[in-house]
């Protein structure tokens, strides 16, 4: 039985006492109330660390009844994400209740946003050069990137193909992330 109004119309009695008994039509309605249940997602604050990342949640019943059954989808704006989101952006958590015939939920706890936020990096390079009139081959190194990341970062010297210093002048390093 799920939860809804129903009519129930009785019409006659039977048994022993079938024969002593006047019996009119009886009709009478009762409902069956949806169950209520509460929902409720947690701020999440992280940084970009490569991982997927999920606010904690509850859902939880008002009163005793059978298992509650949901989805969890997460959106990036408009577009239904296939996992949980790795990369920095924000995101939108929804639970979806499978079941509204007999469940009550509140629209307004059923989805949260929440941000990855972008991970800060560090350009290290060397600073303390003399011109001696030779090419010198600068190593600029990346900290506080994953280790899975770090083929996708790269440099170069005023121009793209340029990771030598020849002449005393100033350098503009420029960090790509492909």
């Amino acid at each position: 039985v799920t939860a809804g109004t129903y009519s129930i119309i009785v019409k006659s009695i039977e048994g022993l006492d079938k024969a002593n008994y006047q019996l009119g039509t009886i009709e009478f309605e009762y409902i069956i109330d949806k169950l209520s249940v509460n929902v409720k997602i947690e701020d999440l604050y992280v940084t970009y660390d490569g991982l997927e990342h999920t606010p904690m949640y509850s859902v939880t019943l008002g009163s005793e009844g059978p298992a509650v059954n949901y989805d969890i989808e997460y959106y990036s704006g408009q577009t239904l994400l296939s996992s949980m989101p790795i990369n920095a952006g924000t995101y939108e958590m929804v639970i979806v209740p499978t079941d509204l015939d007999n469940y009550a939920y509140d629209e307004n706890e059923l989805s949260h946003s929440f941000t990855i936020t972008k991970r800060n990096y560090n350009i290290t390079y060397p600073t303390d050069l003399t011109y001696d009139g030779n090419i010198h081959h600068i190593k600029v190194s990346f900290t506080n990137i994953l280790e899975s990341d770090l083929e996708y970062f790269d440099y170069y010297f005023d121009d793209e193909n340029n990771k030598e210093v020849q002449e005393a002048k100033n350098y503009v390093i420029h960090a790509t992330s492909t």
